[in-house]
């Protein structure tokens, strides 16, 4: 069973690094595979991180194994991201910078053209959308931004 806490917790202890080296990275993927039985890849120059079928990525990385038919937000930052399977599901977060609840009804809009269907949606008292789910083509969306930023939640549904 995969660690998830350690492998967080390494990954975000040597991100703080500037410049990573080999002989970091190595010794980093020592450290967390002696916690788990699964295969452990750090990869700071290309921004992911790897723990058996997981992975973790940072910067304007999305996961490598993101559906192509979910549409992504227009704008904005990515600023990292995180896929993981569990059986036969797989699930996927994707994180941004410099979008906000203004942002969410174009999105919201990009989705239905994709061909989802809106289950339900949240609006602010000044009447904007702040967040919603949708479903469509074998996943289930769970969208929501704030002054923050925006986050997106995709998960396997057959």
């Amino acid at each position: 069973m995969i660690r998830i806490g350690a492998v967080v917790a390494a990954g975000a202890a040597v991100l703080g690094l500037s410049a990573c080296d080999e002989a970091v990275e190595n010794a980093t993927e020592r450290l967390v595979e002696s916690q788990t039985t699964d295969d452990v890849d750090f990869d700071f120059e290309d921004g992911k991180i790897r723990v058996g079928d997981s992975e973790v990525t940072f910067g304007d990385q999305l996961p490598s194994d993101f559906p192509s038919d979910v549409p992504l937000p227009e704008g904005g930052e990515l600023v990292g991201g995180g896929s993981g399977t569990d059986g036969n599901s797989a699930a996927w977060t994707v994180l941004y910078s410099g979008l906000d609840a203004s942002d969410i009804a174009s999105y919201r809009d990009a989705v239905v053209g994709a061909g989802f269907e809106i289950q339900n949606s949240d609006t602010e008292a000044n009447g904007e959308v702040s967040g919603f789910s949708a479903t469509g083509h074998g996943y289930e969306l769970v969208a929501g931004a704030n002054p923050e930023g925006f986050a997106l939640t995709v998960t396997q549904t057959s």
